[in-house]
C-alpha cells in the first residue's frame, strides 16, 4: 500500500473532522521530515493564543519542531477558516538589537524564543535535532472566534514542499490586562 502525502493526509483528517466516517486506521501515514508539537505553557499561566488590539490580533503560540531526517526549513503559513488575513510575523526590530519588538504593546521579546528566526537561522536541522520558540505574528483582522478554533500551520521547506499540522488556537475575550499577560507568556 502507497504512504499517503501529508497534504493527502490532512485531508481525510479535516473530512473525518467534519463528521464523515472514515476508518484511518489501516492507512499508513505519510513519512514527514519533522513533527510540530504545542509546547507545554507554564505552571499558572493561562493557555491562550490570540490578543487583540485597536491594530488587529496578535498571535502568540508555543512551538516545538522536532527533525526525524536532515531537513532545511524556510518559513510557517497559518491558515484557517476563520482567518481573512494572513498573520505577518513579526521581524528582529531595527531600533533594539537582539529583540523582536511590537512597539504598539510596548513588547520586547528576545529573539532567540522567536520560532521565526530560531528557522531562519537554523540552516539545516539533523536528525533527533529540536528546538522550540514562540510564533508570533500580527494581522490587521479585527475579530476571531472564541474558544478554541482549528488551524493548519504549514511548514515550508526548502524544496518548496508545505508539511500540514494541525493545531487548535485559543482565543478568549480582550481585556485591557491582557497586555501583562502577553508580555509574560512570551518569555
Amino acid at each position: 500500500m502507497k504512504r499517503l502525502s501529508p497534504q493527502q493526509w490532512h485531508t481525510i483528517e479535516r473530512v473525518q473532522e467534519a463528521g464523515c466516517v472514515i476508518d484511518i486506521r489501516h492507512l499508513r501515514r505519510p513519512c514527514i521530515p519533522i513533527r510540530v508539537s504545542r509546547e507545554n505553557d507554564p505552571p499558572g499561566r493561562r493557555g491562550k493564543d490570540l490578543y487583540f488590539n485597536e491594530l488587529g490580533i496578535t498571535l502568540c503560540m508555543r512551538l516545538q519542531i522536532r527533525a526525524l531526517c536532515p531537513v532545511t526549513l524556510c518559513g510557517f503559513r497559518l491558515e484557517a477558516e476563520w482567518l481573512e488575513q494572513e498573520f505577518t510575523w513579526v521581524s528582529r526590530c531595527t531600533q533594539h538589537s537582539g529583540y523582536n519588538c511590537m512597539h504598539e504593546w510596548g513588547v520586547k521579546v528576545p529573539e532567540e524564543r522567536v520560532l521565526t528566526n530560531r528557522v531562519w537561522d537554523a540552516g539545516t536541522m539533523a536528525r533527533a535535532e529540536s528546538f522550540s520558540g514562540v510564533l508570533l505574528g500580527q494581522t490587521f483582522q479585527a475579530t476571531a472566534p472564541l474558544g478554541h478554533s482549528s488551524a493548519t500551520l504549514l511548514v515550508q521547506l526548502l524544496s518548496g514542499e508545505e508539511l500540514p499540522f494541525r493545531l487548535t488556537v485559543l482565543n478568549t475575550e480582550w481585556d485591557r490586562r491582557d497586555a501583562r499577560e502577553f508580555q509574560d507568556r512570551q518569555r
